[in-house]
């Protein structure tokens, strides 16, 4: 069995390379109640939005620590589940509570903070603003609570970066 660091980097791995063997091909697509297709994605805008991220995320604390999402599903959250194998994260998926259950919610999310020894929350700008509104953040664990931002509004990451170069970059920063 790989340990957690080589099946980290192996995904991520197949994630480039399945995008660059298919770019124009659609990656994900999240269909509404009515069965139309609301947000799609192809590999190649996927594999540019998760680099971003990814690099975005190699700034933020070290390689293997947890990174909680609690984010709806849909592209924010494939993206963010992606950027954190490219940046050699954990990754550790939570239904997102909507905003107005928030406090209802706060002592499960910071069991699982707890329990995983989570560093990172990322969530939604408006169940952010909800939390820090509704919950003490400070309370549920040492986690920092960040809303993922949108990939686009990320400085584009310097051509000679690859998705290796940035889990080996997130490395040597420990």
């Amino acid at each position: 069995m790989e340990d957690g660091a080589a099946l980290v980097a192996s995904l991520g791995e197949g994630l480039r390379s399945g995008c660059q063997a298919a770019p124009g091909q659609v990656a994900y697509a999240f269909v509404g109640g009515d069965g139309r297709v609301r947000e799609s994605v192809t590999r190649g805008e996927l594999a540019q939005q998760v680099q971003r991220l990814a690099h975005w995320l190699a700034g933020q604390g070290q390689p293997g620590d947890r990174v909680l999402l609690a984010l709806p599903a849909g592209l924010d959250f494939a993206r963010a589940f992606w950027a954190c194998m490219v940046a050699g994260r954990v990754a550790v998926p939570i239904p997102a509570p909507e905003a107005t259950r928030l406090r209802h919610a706060g002592p499960r999310i910071e069991g699982v903070v707890m329990d995983c020894d989570a560093q990172l929350v990322l969530t939604t700008d408006a169940l952010l603003a909800a939390a820090q509104e509704l919950v003490d953040t400070a309370a549920l664990g040492r986690a920092t609570w960040k809303a993922l931002p949108q990939a686009s509004a990320l400085p584009p990451v310097p051509a000679a970066t690859t998705f290796h170069s940035i889990a080996t970059r997130s490395r040597s920063i420990s």
